[in-house]
Order: C-alpha cells, then structure tokens, then sequence
C-alpha cells in the first residue's frame, strides 16, 4: 500500500511539471512571438513605413495605368483625326475630278436617287464646291509654269508634258479642300443706308447750314 501510494505521488508530480512546462512554453512562445524581429523592425525595417511606402507604389501604379489608358484613347483619337482629314483631302481631290457628273434639273446623273429631282447626298457635295474658283486658280498656276519653263522650248505653242503634272494640271490636296469649305455669303447692308425712302448721305456744309436756318425758323 505505501509502495503504491509512492509510484502515485511521483507521477503525480510529474504530471504537474509537465502541465507548468507546456504552460510555460506557451507563454514563452507568445512572448517571442510578439518580440521577434523587434531589433530589427527598430533598427533595419519599419513596418508601418513599408506599408504607407506600398500604398504610395500601389496608387502610382494604378495612375500611371489609367494615364496610360487615357493616352491610348487620345492617340486612337488623334489618329482617326488625322486619318478623316486625310480621308477628306483626298475626297475633295475626287469630287473635283467628278464634278461634271453633277445632275441637272433635266437629266438624272449616275449618283441621283431614282425617281426624284433632288440632289443625293454625294450630288450635294458636288453641288457644294466652288468649281469656278478651282478653274481660275489652276488656269493661274498652269500660266505661270508656262511662263517660268516655255522660253527652254523651240516651238511656243505647244507646250510639253513634264513630270506628273502636278505642277500645273491640279492643285495641292489643301488647297482643293479649302475650296469644298462653304464660303459666307456677305450680308447686304445697302437697305440700312437709307430711310424711308430719303437717302442718309451726308449732306455738304451749304446744305447743312441752310437745314439749320429752317430748323431754327420753325422753333421760333
């Protein structure tokens, strides 16, 4: 019995060191867990700095790429810009070559709308160049080509053909595309000039002096 009662006490105790032991470790664990890399988060790295650092990175980054973004879009556009006005130079280039294509009231063209006098869409933009002004200019610019280069040449009348032309037989994509833009029609203004009938010219100092002279006899 007191054999037994022996053996019990001593694992008794044991049991009671092993219990404080683990109680033990796990303090310690939490202890060095909270004071684990204390010296060098003191000295060498800051937590908290590299998180407000990782904020800074992270919103520049998603700036640059909406910057970035936004600049594709607004190549993409200018692009397309420069394209349609490429696209409209070259249009007023072909519309002056088709002028003569343009209906009249009479007769339908290839570009009229079946079963309508009115002007199609393409009809209107024919319709909307200023065909006489592209004539003379081109009809200058090949006069003064013939008068620079026809003295090189034995017989005058009839001149050669030299290079592509573009020297005298068409003008300059710009200069065909200013033509197609529509011009302002002046306002009259000669109906302003008068009223009632009786012209606002001024009168001469005579004619004034003796206006004058009655205006002062009627006063009085």
């Amino acid at each position: 019995m007191h054999r037994s009662r022996k053996i019990y006490r001593k694992a008794l105790i044991r049991a009671v060191l092993i219990k404080h032991a683990k109680r033990y470790n796990q303090a310690a664990t939490k202890i060095q867990a909270l004071w684990r890399g204390h010296f060098s988060r003191r000295e060498k790295f800051c937590y908290y700095s590299y998180r407000k650092w990782l904020k800074i990175v992270k919103e520049r980054g998603e700036r640059r790429a909406a910057e970035a973004v936004e600049f594709a879009i607004r190549s993409k556009v200018d692009d397309l810009r420069i394209l349609e006005e490429e696209a409209r130079k070259w249009l007023a280039f072909v519309v002056f070559k088709l002028h003569h294509l343009l209906r009249t009231f009479v007769r339908a063209g290839i570009y009229s709308e079946p079963g309508t006098t009115e002007l199609s869409e393409f009809e209107n933009l024919l319709n909307s160049i200023r065909y006489t002004e592209y004539m003379k200019r081109l009809k200058k610019k090949y006069d003064e080509f013939v008068r620079k280069h026809k003295s090189q040449f034995s017989n005058k009348k009839l001149f050669p053909i030299i290079g592509n032309g573009s020297d005298y037989w068409y003008l300059s994509l710009p200069e065909m595309y200013e033509l197609t833009t529509p011009v302002q029609k002046v306002k009259d203004t000669r109906h302003s000039l008068t009223h009632h009938g009786h012209s606002t010219k001024s009168h001469s100092f005579g004619e004034r002096k003796r206006l004058g002279e009655k205006e002062i006899t009627l006063n009085s």
